[in-house]
This record gives structure tokens, sequence and C-alpha cells, in this order.
């Protein structure tokens, strides 16, 4: 095998990586407790945060591969990375570079699993385990760059620290993989507060990873210029655009605020060219890497376009390049973090992993993952209400708190018309509706998939509990067929939540899904409230 396919195997996600570090207990005991040089949380310090040991040897071992059981390496080097909100000095974040002190290791390492360096991510901020290695899928089925990673058990001289995730770092091979193996450009790190800025740019804050021998920026600094002098008119010449477009549309959808456009943190980027001495902006491509995915995907935060960045607030405020950034959204909530994508291959996904996780011994972690599974499944909603619309596909109206969605009956009558109740989704048609906008007023119809009949609030008809009926009316046009649709907590069409409420314009009482109100077959009606209006969301 090549070295792609060597990493390939020993990142698959069914390969569990054993890493056993043998090295003597008060240089770990110095590792693990090292504060970061320059201060913790302290950004601006451009040195290396902390120092490289020296370990007497590394085994390595996987379920799956490497084959041939442990591999064991002597004089490896070994940091901590753990910095911020990841610091941890019982389970610190690890770097292992084999060919640190040992030059002799490079190939051996790399013939084996292709790759001479091991990133180890602690996971301190995610109990899920998941968020990251469902982060890089779900970039990587965007089309846009990924780090391949799994799982891995760690022990220090012999004694297990903990279960971390083995995320493939941002080196040559990240590159190869990425890039149309092409690593011959230059890579850079972007943290909290760094920006294509004069100022990052005076303070030479931004850190240079390689990979070429031209260290000193220039086309980093070329772009800079360009941005601040030429604005939008040059922000083709040093940035591909139509990638930056697309990693804008991604991180807004993982709600991944600590990335670059919502906090100019946990990104690299990549010129994609072949770097030279003197860079011309036909020497300049700048091209974003995600990283640092692990507190992606929270419900406590929105849906967000933020203007933060530099990059962000042109797409922002340029009309042509939010038009861009919109099909970009719309074309993802309807293909990666669509109905049949979530329920045919991510929640096969993220099953897997549950699996693998309590397999390996990871306990409690059913319900962090249940959180994340929920709300990759808000991305939808979300996604449209951030352009504005609502699909063109039929889709489920689901209660937030109960999941249970909307439901067409025709069976149960209302004199010539028929119930609406809802239930738990089992895929039918009856179960998904259009959502469509009206040409002559602000509001917009609610439709049946299966039968086509519309969503009516009826003014005469109480159900047995003393509520105005919701029903399903055969006949259009009617006034009683037209809602108004109201964000929750949203003030600030830029930053939604996914959740919405419906309100008919004809009683100006909200759809309300009942737990007692009963159809005369039992079933749980959609009513009308003044008060109590169902939080939905769409998928």
């Amino acid at each position: 095998m090549n070295k792609q396919q060597l990493c390939d195997s020993f990142y698959n996600i069914d390969n569990v990586v054993t890493i056993n570090i043998v090295m003597p207990q008060a240089d770990w005991d110095t590792l693990r407790n090292a504060q970061p040089h320059g201060g913790y949380c302290i950004f601006s310090f451009t040195g290396d945060r902390y120092d490289w040991f020296n370990a007497t040897s590394v085994e390595v071992s996987g379920t799956a591969f490497p084959t041939g059981g442990t591999h064991s390496f002597s004089s490896v080097g070994i940091k901590k990375r753990s910095f911020c909100g990841s610091f941890s000095t019982g389970k610190p974040a690890l770097a292992l570079n084999f060919s640190k002190f040992n030059a002799a290791n490079e190939s051996v390492i790399e013939n084996l699993i292709g790759t001479k360096y091991i990133t180890l991510n602690n996971s301190i901020q995610d109990p899920s385990f998941i968020r990251q290695t469902l982060g890089f899928e779900l970039f990587r089925q965007a089309g846009l760059p990924y780090s391949r990673c799994n799982y891995v058990h760690v022990k220090v001289n012999g004694v297990p620290i903990g279960f971390y995730i083995n995320i493939e770092p941002i080196k040559s091979r990240h590159i190869q993989h990425n890039f149309n193996n092409n690593d011959l450009g230059n890579v850079y790190e972007i943290e909290a507060g760094e920006d294509f800025t004069q100022l990052i740019m005076n303070a030479d804050r931004i850190s240079f990873e390689g990979l070429s021998n031209f260290a000193d920026k220039k086309d980093l600094k070329l772009a800079t210029q360009t941005l601040a002098t030429a604005g939008v008119a040059g922000l083709a010449s040093v940035i591909d655009v139509d990638q930056f477009v697309r990693y804008f549309a991604m991180e807004v959808l993982l709600k991944h605020w600590d990335g670059y456009t919502g906090n100019l943190n946990n990104t690299y980027i990549y010129n994609d060219v072949t770097a030279v001495a003197n860079p011309a902006t036909s020497d300049v491509n700048f091209k974003f890497i995600p990283w640092g995915l692990d507190q992606t995907l929270q419900p406590n935060h929105t849906f967000t376009l933020s203007p933060t960045s530099v990059l962000g607030s042109m797409v922002l405020n340029n009309n042509d390049l939010l038009i861009r950034l919109n099909t970009e959204i719309r074309s993802y909530a309807n293909s990666i973090f669509d109905r049949d994508n979530y329920n045919n291959v991510m929640l096969p996904f993220i099953a897997k992993m549950q699996q693998i996780l309590v397999t390996a011994g990871a306990t409690n972690v059913a319900n962090y993952i249940a959180v994340v599974r929920s709300q990759l499944k808000l991305v939808k909603s979300g996604a449209h209400q951030l352009i504005g619309e609502f699909p063109l596909s039929s889709c489920h109206l689901l209660d937030q708190a109960t999941d249970e969605c909307a439901h067409a009956s025709h069976t149960e009558r209302v004199d010539e018309h028929y119930e609406a109740y809802h239930v738990a989704p089992a895929g039918a048609q009856t179960d998904r509706w259009y959502i469509v906008q009206s040409h002559s007023e602000p509001a917009y119809k609610i439709v049946d998939s299966q039968y086509g009949t519309y969503l009516h609030a009826s003014t005469t008809k109480f159900t047995n509990t003393g509520n105005l009926i919701t029903y399903c009316f055969r006949f259009h046009p009617h006034d009683g067929n037209y809602f108004t649709v109201e964000l929750v907590g949203s003030p600030d069409p830029r930053s939604v939540t996914g959740y919405f409420k419906i309100k008919s314009t004809r009683t100006g009482n909200y759809l309300n899904y009942s737990a007692t109100d009963l159809t005369p077959l039992g079933r749980k009606r959609i009513n009308q409230s003044a008060t109590n209006a169902t939080t939905l969301y769409l998928f």
C-alpha cells in the first residue's frame, strides 16, 4: 500500500488504536503538569507553548491495523498540546513525532501507518466523543478538506490514562490527501483573534506551519495587503472564493462558533500553489482547513452568519457573494443534511461510533450522543431559516419536545374534511407537508404531500375540550388556509435557532400539538391555542 492507503487503514473508524508511551515517570509528570509558555489562554504568544520530551519508546497497535501485533519505536518525541479549553494535567492532549529524536524511525513508521506524526485529542470539551469524528465526516461529504480520525486508548508506562481521538494533523500527508497530492505550498494556523489584518501581520501572530522553506510569510502578507487595498475586488486574486464560501456555509451549519468565521480560531489556511521566494498575486490562492470541531452542534448556540472575520464580512456585505453563500447553504441543507442522508448514512455512522465507544469502555456517552444526534437533525431547519425560505420538497413538521410530526388523516372525517393530528413519524407521505408561499399575501399554505389537503384553522368547529379545531381542508382558496411563521429565539435573521411557531392569519391562534385533546379514534389532535404554541422545526 502507498502512504495514503496506509493512513486510510490506520485512521479507519473501525480501527481502535492503542498507544503505550514509555518514559521516565518524572518526565511524564513534568510534561502533564506543564503550563503553557506565554501563559494560559494567551493566544498572542508566538513561540512553542510546550517543550518536547524524549520518550524511551512508543508502542503502536490496533484492532485491525497495523497488522502484526504491537510495533515498538525507541526515542520518540512527545509534547503536550492542551491549551485553553482543552487544558488538562490528568489527561493532556498530546503530539507525537517519531523522528524528532531518532531519524531512523521515520521510514519505518511511515511504511507502517503512513505518517510519522500522531495527534491525540483528549475530547475534554466534548463528552460525547463524536463531534470531531462526525464533523470531519460532514466536511468530507461537503467536498471540503478534512482530517481522517478514529479512536485510541492511551497508556503511559502501561497505565491507561484515557480514551482519546486520533486526529490526522495538518502535515504533509494531510495536505497531499486533500489538495490533489500537492504539498508544495505554505500552511498557516489561525488561532483566536487572528485574521487577514495589518495589525495581526505587524504583530507576527499567525504561525507558519510549513511546508516550504519560505517561512517569511510573504504570501500571507501579500494576501492581507491585497484585501486591505482592493477589498472584494481583490478577493479572488488571493483567496479561493468558491472554496471559502462553501467553508463558510459548513461552519455556519455545524454551529462552529469557535472556528474562523465565528471566532477567528481553530483554522488552518493553505496556499495551494508552489511556494516561491517573492510571490505575486498569481502565487497566492488560500484555502481553508477545519480544526477543533469539538464545540460544534451545541444546543446553546445558534446558526449564525457572523461578520466577525475579514472574509466573512466581505461575503455578507456583498450581494453577489451573499447569494453564493445562500446557494451553498441551500445545497448542503438539501443533500448532506437532508432527511435521507441523515437516516441512511449519518445515523448508522453515529450508531457505529457509539458502539465502538461503548465496546472500548467509554461510559455515560449515550445521552451526550443523543444531543449531538438531535442537533444534526435540526441543521436543515436552521439552514432554511437563514436563507429565508422553506424547502421545495415536502418535510416533517416536528415538535421540538416530542419529535412527533403533523399527520394528515384520510379516514377520520370532520364533515366532508379530515382530522389533523400528530404522531411519531413513520416515513409515510401523510407525515410530510409542503409549505408554500402565498402569491397574494405574506403568508403560507401548508399542504399535505399525500392527499393535497390544506391545513385549515376553523372559526366555528370546536374539539371536545373546547379548543378551536385545525383540520385538513379539501378545498382552496380559503382564508382559513393561511398561516404565518414566527421564528423562535431569533431577533436577528442572521442568527437563528431552527425553531418556529405557526399562527393562523384567520384566527390569530397558534398550532398546538395537544397531548389530551383526542380524535374519536384516540389520536392526539393539532388544535388552536392563543397561548400554547408548539415549537416546531422542519425535517
